[in-house]
């Protein structure tokens, strides 16, 4: 998981960078559809690959600080001093050595996803139920979905997930131009599938709760849907159509955005004072995107896929070492023996020899000069 938050933190805020940098010269259809590699890399567990380009090359130490981090030893309990153990009989010891384990971080994530998961499915279910309870139906040939006007309704929106419906307020119903251009945004929304993203985004939020920017690109993604579908209605109309479309937003959007709208799954056009202006501003600006701009946008999703979607590259493990062979210890020289030292090993009619082997403390050298300044001592027996 370390590898897909780092990865797509990444990604997000180089798409919200790119946003802002190409805020009015980028179709905003093309805008919205970016979002979809940010949940794209959410929801894929695993690179694809591995790259020399991936951040997880500059990133290779993220991986194993969370692991040391939440390894299992940390979470252990601690353990007597040796001193204290051996002092302890082993039936006393072994109590306190189990004790009680602190609560995994894993059982802690699924506890808040199981409970997210059920406030957004109770809160679309509740929403959708009281629709249910107070709606009319609406005659409306122009539409191939159903139609209804809801009273207390706080702005249009298309809801339900596999049979998506209509609902209007008072206000949108009343007038007849007003009336033909929301029907035309709405079923822009469900042209386009919008219910579907919409649970892809509520997904990822849920699963990524903790991520602040997993919430950052949701929000803006939803405000991209909207200026998307703004795009979609405004195609081919005239500037007085456009005009009208717009005084028409102004009269139905609310400036201020309902409690919890990030997790409803319904194409409200509750957004916001910011979003409001944005999609004036775009409506009144009628932007086209050029050649070289699409161009540029599509050679930098591709960078970003590289650098996101792959892991790092394998790193070139140390060499195993060669066994030396073993030198085996050469025996130290023997000393040279001398005149002083232990006589030699006696060789066959060797007469120094022999005299040594008879008279070992006497010099056999001072005994041959002491018989030549004694010549009479010479015709003494000789020791062969």
């Amino acid at each position: 998981m370390t590898e897909v938050l780092v990865s797509s933190t990444v990604l997000i805020l180089a798409l919200a960078a790119l946003r802002w940098l190409l805020r009015g010269r980028i179709d905003p259809r093309l805008q919205y559809a970016l979002w979809l590699l940010a949940a794209l890399r959410l929801l894929l567990p695993v690179p694809l690959v591995s790259s020399p380009v991936s951040v997880m090359n500059a990133a290779a130490d993220v991986p194993a600080a969370v692991q040391r981090l939440t390894a299992p030893e940390d979470r252990r309990a601690p353990q007597p001093a040796p001193e204290a153990a051996a002092a302890q009989p082993a039936a006393v010891a072994e109590p306190q050595a189990q004790t009680k384990e602190k609560l995994p971080v894993r059982t802690i994530l699924k506890t808040v996803w199981l409970a997210l998961a059920g406030v957004m499915l109770a809160q679309n279910l509740a929403f959708l139920r009281k629709l249910r309870r107070v709606r009319q139906p609406l005659a409306c040939a122009e539409s191939p979905i159903p139609v209804w006007l809801v009273p207390g309704l706080p702005s249009p929106c298309l809801a339900g997930l596999f049979r998506p419906e209509i609902y209007l307020t008072p206000e949108a119903a009343a007038d007849p131009a007003t009336l033909g251009f929301v029907l035309r945004h709405e079923l822009a929304h469900f042209r386009a599938k919008d219910q579907l993203w919409s649970l892809v985004r509520l997904v990822c939020q849920c699963v990524y709760w903790f991520d602040p920017f997993v919430w950052l690109a949701a929000a803006l993604a939803r405000r991209d849907c909207e200026l998307a579908c703004d795009a979609r209605v405004l195609r081919g109309l005239d500037g007085e159509s456009r005009a009208a479309y717009g005084r028409a937003l102004l009269g139905l959007v609310t400036a201020r955005p309902g409690g919890g709208q990030l997790l409803s799954g319904a194409t409200t056009m509750q957004l916001g004072k910011k979003s409001l202006t944005e999609r004036i501003t775009l409506i009144a600006k009628k932007p086209k995107m050029a050649a070289c701009t699409l161009v540029f946008v599509l050679l930098l999703c591709l960078a970003l896929a590289a650098c996101t979607f792959t892991g790092a590259s394998a790193q070139p493990g140390p060499e195993p070492e060669t066994a030396q062979p073993e030198v085996q210890p050469q025996p130290a020289p023997e000393p040279e023996p001398t005149a002083d030292t232990e006589a030699p090993q006696p060789v066959e009619d060797d007469p120094e020899a022999s005299f040594q082997m008879a008279f070992p403390m006497l010099n056999y050298a001072t005994f041959q000069r002491y018989l030549a300044e004694h010549p009479e001592e010479a015709r003494q027996p000789r020791f062969d």
